[in-house]
């Protein structure tokens, strides 16, 4: 079964909807399911080829506090 990942987007929630989709991604069960990412830019545009959860190091430009 194919899920499709829907991620970032216009709003201020911009980079907690990537976390959010990284967490997803971890925890996916792959021998059933494959997923197909599918980051919005903070314009508004689909873009797969610059998705932060494609890159090597998804989440450097986000430092978190606890």
């Amino acid at each position: 079964m194919k899920i499709f990942l829907i991620y970032g987007g216009k709003s201020a929630e911009h980079d907690i909807s990537i976390l959010t989709a990284y967490s997803i991604i971890k925890e996916v069960y792959y021998d059933y399911y494959e997923v197909e990412p599918v980051y919005i830019t903070r314009d508004g545009r689909m873009d797969k080829r610059r998705s932060p959860l494609t890159r090597q190091k998804p989440f450097n430009f986000l430092k978190l506090y606890v």
